[in-house]
This record gives structure tokens, sequence and C-alpha cells, in this order.
């Protein structure tokens, strides 16, 4: 089985979490310790579902593995198993951001997440 290589260096990550963090925090203002929270969960999501993305454009969607002698096959890769599970994570995340940001206006909340998704 071939090694696998990051996309990004750990310098690189954090980098690009801070600078998802200041995004973030520009769009919300001053937020509680909760929205803070959420904000660096989201952030933290975001860049990794970019180097889970990259992964797959370099190494593809599916992967070949060996159980034993005789068991072989292809599967999912594991980056696009792990992307489904940030993804969903963060749309999780952005839809508890835009409640404590409008808890009680729907439009409010679709804008905010069109705006923050960029759809």
């Amino acid at each position: 089985m071939a090694q696998f290589v990051q996309i990004y260096s750990e310098k690189q990550r954090k980098s690009k979490i801070k600078k998802e963090i200041k995004r973030l925090e520009e769009i919300l203002g001053n937020q509680d310790d909760l929205a803070t929270e959420l904000i660096r969960t989201a952030a933290f999501l975001k860049v990794e579902i970019a180097e889970t993305e990259a992964i797959i454009q370099r190494d593809g969607v599916v992967e070949t593995y060996k159980n034993g002698d005789n068991q072989y096959g292809q599967k999912k890769s594991s980056a696009v198993e792990v992307h489904d599970k940030f993804l969903k994570n963060y749309l999780s995340t952005i839809k508890q951001l835009a409640e404590l940001r409008s808890p009680d206006d729907l439009d409010a909340q679709d804008e905010f997440l069109k705006h923050i998704t960029g759809n």
C-alpha cells in the first residue's frame, strides 16, 4: 500500500483555519462563547473538507483493499468517507450559527447560510 501524503502542512492548515475564523468573525461580529466555539469548529471543518477534496481529486474515489490472502477488491476511499462526515458536520455547525444569529427569523437564517456557504 502506498504511503499517504497530506495536501497541507500543519503550518498551512493552521494558517487556513485562522483565516477562516477571521472571515466568519467578520461576518458574525462579536459573539458569545458558544458561537466562538462553533466558529472554530466550522473553520476547522471547512479547511479539512477542502483538503479531503484535494486528496479525492489526487487519489480518486475508490481504493483497493486486501484482507488476507484471497479477499481483495475496491471500496469507497477513506477520504470520501471522511469528506462526507466532515461536510455533514460542517453544514450542521453553520446551521447552528445561523440559528444563534437569527433565532426567530427563518428568512435571515437562509440569507446567512447563503452568504456563509457562497450559494
